[in-house]
C-alpha cells in the first residue's frame, strides 16, 4: 500500500502510460474511462470480441446474513485510519477442524492502538534500546479471533469457547494445516506481537503451543501471514513467515514530528498520536510503507521432535535488504521438484527464491526474481503487490502467477514460460493486458483461480476495498466500499478474460449487454474487503467465497452457478508428518483436456483455501489422475477411473477411496 510523502514520486501506472501518446476522450470521467488519459489502447485486450457471449453463467447470491457468522472485524479505529497497521487484515481459513467432512471458517480479528502503550525497551538479540507498543494489561478487547463449526446446513455456530480459543491481540492471517500428520487440522495465527499456534487437540478443542514449539516469535514482530511446504524434503512441514515492518518505531516517528500541532511527550497513548503526515493523489494520508523500517521475513524448520529452529540465513533467505511481506507461496514454480517460495512484497520487488541442493544435499535458496521475471510487472516500476495466487490458468503444465496491486495500478498476472532448449522456466507479465482496465481503479487484495462453473477452465475473484475513506470526498478517485471483481475465463490458451457482476454491470465495455454480465447478488455487496477464502462450503460442487471485511461483518458469497459441467474433488493422505501431501503435483486428464494443480497450504491474501482440490471437468464422467508426490521417496502415482461427483481420497500406495458427497448431485 502506498502513500508517500510529498518529496518522493509515486510509481504510478498512469505516468508509465502517459508516454504511450494515446490520449483519451477530451473530459472522459475517470470512472467512465478507467485507465485513465494516456492509455495506449494497444495494449490492452479487445475484451468486446465477446461482447455477444450471451449470459454469464457465473452467479452467487448473499448468505452473508443467512449463514449466522456475525463476527465482525475490529482492525484499528473505525473510519479514517491515522496508521498503516490499522488499514490490514483480515485473512480468514477454510478448515475441517472437527472431522467431519464439512469446511469450518477461522476468522482472525484485530485491535487497535489504544490497547497499546508506546515505551521503550531493550529488543532482545540487539540488546538496544528501542521504541515499543506494549499491550496493555487492562486493554478491553472489542472481539478476538473467532472459530465457526459448518452445522451442514448452511449455517455455521460459534464454536470459539468451546474449542479453547482464547487470548487476544491484533491477528492478520490465519494458515490452516496438519502440523504433525495426525489427521487433525492446527492453525498458525500471524500476528503483531507474538504469533500463536493452536494445536488441535481432536476432541474438538485446541491447545496453544506457539512458544513451545519455537514459532512465536518476538514481541516487536509484525508478521503479516504464513505459508507451509516441506522445504528441505525431510517429511516435516516448515514455515515461511512473511514480516511487515516496525509499527511502534513509526508511531514514535509521528510522536516526535515536529509538523506535530504540539510537542507529544514521551508515554503519549497511541491512538492519540496523529499519523496523517504523507500525500497520495492530494490527499492527505497515513504514511508507508515505503521510509517504513521493514522486518525481515523469517524461515522455521520443523525438527523431529516437532520443534522449530530458525534456518532463514543458514538456507541463503538473505535478501539484500529487508522487505515488506504480504502473501506467501510454497510451491515448485521451476519445474525440477524442489519446492521454491514466491513473496509479494509491497511497494517494492517481489521475491523469488528458487531452490538448488547442496552436494550434501541441503537446500539453498537463492532469489532469482529479477532473472524469472516476476521481481516487477510490465512497467518495471514497484507495485503494491497483496495478495497471490498460483494455477496452471493457460493449461500447458507450468504454473502461472497473479499478484493484486493498488488503487490506480493494475493486477499482475504473470504467465510461465519454458526455454526450448535450456528448459528454464520464467514469466512474462500479461495482467496489464489481460484485464488491466478493469482493475485500475479497485484497490486489491484476496485473489484466486477457481473454476466457478465447472467447465473445465480457471475463472478469477479479486476483493476489493480501499485503505483510505476519504476517496469519497473526491471525484474519480474510487471509492472506500467497493465492488469485487469477477472475470470469466472465456478462451483459456491466450487467457482471455471478461468482468462480469455488479461493476461490469456498471461500467460494460463497448457494445456489451450489461444484462448478460449480471453475475447475482453477491457481487452486488459493497465493502473495505481484504482476504478472500475459496472452498465448497455446502459440498453442492460449486466453490464459493468468504471474504473478509475491515470493520463491519464478513461475506459469505454462495455459488448458484448456472451447471456447465461435471467435477471432482480430490485429497492426498500418505504415511508420516506430511499426511496431507502439502507439495504435490495434480495432472487431471479429461477427455484431450489435462489440468494441473499445486498442493499448497497458505494462499490469495493472508488466508488458506479448501484443502481439497476442485477440478471442473466439463463435460466428461470420469477423469485419470497422475499424482507426484513429494519428497521424501518422490513417486509419480496413476489413478484411472475416477467417476466425477464424488470427492476421491487419493493414497500413495496407489489406493483411492471415493466418497459420497450428500449435497451433490455431480452437475
Amino acid at each position: 500500500m502506498r502513500a508517500l510523502p510529498p518529496c518522493v514520486p509515486a510509481f504510478v501506472l498512469a505516468l508509465a502510460l502517459v508516454a504511450c501518446g494515446e490520449q483519451a476522450p477530451r473530459g472522459a470521467d475517470p470512472l467512465e474511462n478507467p485507465m485513465g488519459a494516456g492509455v495506449d489502447g494497444g495494449l490492452l485486450r479487445d475484451v468486446t470480441q465477446w461482447a455477444g457471449a450471451g449470459p454469464t453463467r457465473l452467479r452467487f447470491d448473499d448468505a452473508s446474513a443467512a449463514s449466522g457468522i456475525t463476527a465482525v472485524n475490529h482492525t484499528g479505529r473505525p473510519g479514517t485510519k491515522e496508521f498503516l497497521i490499522e488499514a490490514m487484515g483480515p485473512g480468514p481459513a477454510w478448515l475441517d477442524y472437527d472431522g467431519d467432512g464439512r469446511l469450518d471458517l477461522f476468522l482472525p480479528d484485530g485491535e487497535g492502538l489504544g490497547a497499546y502503550e508506546l515505551t521503550e525497551g531493550i529488543e532482545p538479540g540487539t540488546r538496544r534500546l528501542r521504541p515499543m507498543l506494549v499491550r496493555r494489561a487492562d486493554a478491553a478487547a472489542p472481539g478476538g479471533d473467532t472459530l465457526w463449526r459448518n452445522r451442514g446446513d448452511g449455517t455455521f455456530e460459534d464454536v470459539t469457547q468451546a474449542a479453547g480459543i482464547t487470548g487476544r491481540g491484533w491477528s492478520f492471517g490465519a494458515l490452516a494445516f496438519d502440523l504433525e500428520g495426525d489427521g487433525d487440522t492446527d492453525v498458525f495465527v500471524a500476528r503483531f506481537g507474538p504469533n500463536q499456534l493452536w494445536r488441535n487437540r481432536g476432541d474438538g478443542s485446541f491447545e496453544e503451543v506457539a512458544e513451545a514449539l519455537g514459532v512465536a516469535g518476538p514481541a516487536t514482530a509484525w508478521t503479516t501471514c504464513a505459508a507451509a511446504g516441506d522445504l528441505d524434503g525431510d517429511g516435516l512441514l516448515d514455515l515461511y513467515l512473511a514480516h511487515y515492518a516496525d509499527p511502534a518505531a513509526e508511531v514514535d516517528k509521528r510522536r516526535r514530528d515536529p509538523n506535530q500541532a504540539s510537542l507529544l511527550p514521551p508515554g503519549t497513548p497511541p491512538d492519540k498520536i496523529g499519523g496523517r503526515g504523507c500525500r497520495w493523489q492530494g490527499l492527505t494520508t497515513y504514511c508507508g510503507p515505503v521510509g517504513m523500517d521493514a522486518q525481515a521475513d523469517v524461515v522455521l524448520r520443523q525438527r523431529e521432535d516437532g520443534t522449530f529452529e530458525d534456518v532463514t540465513t543458514a538456507w541463503g533467505f538473505v535478501p539484500g535488504a529487508a522487505q515488506y511481506g504480504f502473501q506467501v507461496l510454497v510451491v515448485d514454480l521451476t519445474g525440477d521438484g524442489l519446492l521454491d517460495v514466491f513473496v509479494a512484497n509491497d511497494s517494492v520487488e517481489n521475491f523469488l527464491w528458487v531452490q538448488s541442493r547442496t552436494v550434501e544435499g541441503k537446500p539453498r535458496f537463492r532469489d532469482e526474481s529479477d532473472t524469472r521475471g516476476v521481481k516487477l510487472g510490465y512497467t518495471q516500476s514497484p507495485q503494491a503487490s497483496m495478495g497471490a495466487a498460483v494455477a496452471d490458468a493457460d493449461q500447458d503444465g507450468l504454473y502461472d502467477l497473479a499478484a493484486t496491486n493498488f488503487s490506480r495500478d493494475y493486477s499482475n498476472i504473470w504467465k510461465a514460460k519454458r526455454v526450448k532448449h535450456t528448459g528454464t522456466v520464467f514469466f512474462r507479465d500479461r495482467g496489464l493486458a489481460l484485464i488491466g482496465a478493469a482493475t485500475y481503479l479497485d484497490l486489491s487484495w484476496g485473489v484466486g483461480w477457481q473454476d466457478f462453473d465447472n467447465d473445465a477452465d480457471l475463472d478469477l475473484f479479486i476483493a476489493n476495498g480501499h485503505v483510505y475513506d476519504e476517496v469519497d470526498t473526491v471525484h474519480g478517485l474510487g471509492h472506500y466500499a467497493q465492488l469485487n471483481a469477477l472475470f470469466e475465463c472465456m478462451a483459456v490458451d491466450e487467457l482471455g478474460y471478461r468482468e462480469v457482476g455488479a461493476k461490469a454491470v456498471r461500467h460494460p465495455v463497448a457494445d456489451a449487454d450489461a444484462g448478460a454480465l449480471d453475475a447475482g447478488p453477491g457481487l452486488e455487496i459493497e465493502a473495505s474487503s481484504r482476504g478472500a477464502a475459496f472452498g465448497d462450503y455446502d459440498d453442492d460442487g460449486r466453490v464459493d467465497v468468504f471474504v473478509g471485511n475491515m470493520n463491519e461483518r464478513p461475506s459469505l458469497l454462495h455459488n448458484v452457478s448456472s451447471d456447465a459441467g461435471t467435477w471432482v474433488k480430490l485429497a492426498l493422505e500418505q504415511p508420516g508428518p506430511n499426511r496431507e501431501g502439502v507439495g504435490a503435483r495434480l495432472e487431471v486428464t479429461a477427455g484431450e483436456r489435462t489440468q494441473t494443480f499445486p498442493v499448497v497450504r497458505g494462499s490469495s491474501f493472508l488466508g488458506t483455501d479448501d484443502p481439497r482440490v476442485h477440478v471442473g471437468l466439463g463435460t466428461a464422467a470420469t477423469c485419470d489422475v497422475e499424482v507426484t508426490w513429494p519428497a521424501p521417496g518422490a513417486a509419480r502415482v496413476r489413478y484411472a477411473g475416477l467417476a466425477a461427483g464424488r470427492l476421491h481420497l487419493l493414497r500413495r500406495d496407489g489406493s483411492h477411496e471415493p466418497v459420497s458427497l450428500a449435497a451433490s448431485s455431480g452437475r
